[in-house]
């Protein structure tokens, strides 16, 4: 009767680690996960808004970037070239902006003006905490796509 119980548990510890090696192995073969699920930044720039630059760049699907526009030299439209999610809206994404370290205790913010799945435009603002005066500085801002 031993040897029957010793059989029957080895046989099910058997079956139970063959089983977990099974799941494991097929799940190295389930899709990357989409932008939004791997907190991977899908644009990210570091823009000189008074000089009109883009310092650099980058993010998940970014090919180019560069500034289209600016205004009184605190704010700057800058543009995203690159392979974006297809169906994504401004709902969709959201932008994190920081001001670079200044005396002038610069705040930054952004909007997302246009999206589609070949480009992004968002607009960077930078101004002042103290006097509310709009100024230009260098800002840091990422994109993100939201579920």
């Amino acid at each position: 009767m031993r040897k029957i119980i010793t059989t029957a548990v080895v046989l099910i510890v058997a079956l139970a680690m063959w089983g977990s090696s099974q799941i494991r192995a097929a799940s190295q073969f389930v899709k990357p996960p989409a932008p939004a699920l791997s907190g991977v930044a899908v644009a990210f720039a570091k823009v000189d808004i008074l000089n009109g630059n883009v310092l650099t760049f980058g993010g998940k699907g970014t090919a180019q970037s560069f500034i289209d526009s600016t205004d009184s030299n605190a704010a700057a439209n800058v543009v995203f070239n690159g392979k974006y999610p297809k169906g994504l809206s401004g709902d969709q994404l959201v932008v994190i902006a920081s001001c670079q370290n200044s005396p002038n205790f610069g705040v930054a913010g952004a909007d997302v003006i246009s999206v589609s799945s070949t480009q992004l435009i968002i607009n960077v603002n930078v101004w002042k905490s103290d006097t509310l005066e709009r100024f230009g500085d260098t800002v840091f801002f990422a994109v993100y796509v939201g579920r």
